[in-house]
């Protein structure tokens, strides 16, 4: 029973969305833990469907050569808005473990830029910027990190990235 009810319920939320209308009203079984766990685990199978589907048909290598200036600046740009992202879900996720409270569960405000396009052309000194302050961000949870991996794994090379 609790199966068809999850079925009916995630097709009137699609529903919902794809009509543009409200989501329906809230149930008690919209609300049970164990709905609720399975509808996130969803999401997060169909973002690896999603990561799986980017990867359908790309091309090895550049064929047409090194890329050119403008190029890089994207790419540097972009990783700077993977690292953003990869580190505000590794802030959440230490602080839901209990990990380093003190730094990951103080409140964060995602850069601005992070609601901009993916795609938006940005100049090598925004880049900088960009990069400049996440590492300003980064840093006290990263040095957390790197203190608990030294002692822990007793390897003085933890975080050497060298």
């Amino acid at each position: 029973m609790r199966h068809w009810t999850i079925i009916l319920l995630g097709a009137l939320v699609l529903g919902a969305c794809a009509a543009g209308a409200a989501a329906p009203p809230v149930t008690p079984e919209a609300e049970d833990p164990f709905v609720l766990k399975i509808d996130a685990g969803r999401m997060v199978v169909f973002t690896d469907k999603i990561e799986t589907a980017l990867d359908i048909d790309r091309e090895e290598g550049d064929p047409t050569g090194a890329p050119t200036p403008r190029d890089e600046i994207q790419e540097a740009a972009d990783s700077v808005r993977k690292a953003a992202l990869a580190y505000l879900s590794l802030k959440a996720r230490s602080c839901i473990e209990g990990k380093f409270t003190e730094i990951s569960c103080t409140p964060s405000t995602p850069p601005a830029w992070l609601s901009e396009p993916a795609n938006t052309q940005v100049s090598a000194a925004e880049v900088r910027r960009r990069s400049d302050a996440l590492y300003a961000e980064i840093g006290p949870l990263l040095n957390a990190a790197c203190a608990l991996g030294r002692e822990k794994l007793d390897d003085e090379m933890f975080c050497s990235v060298e």
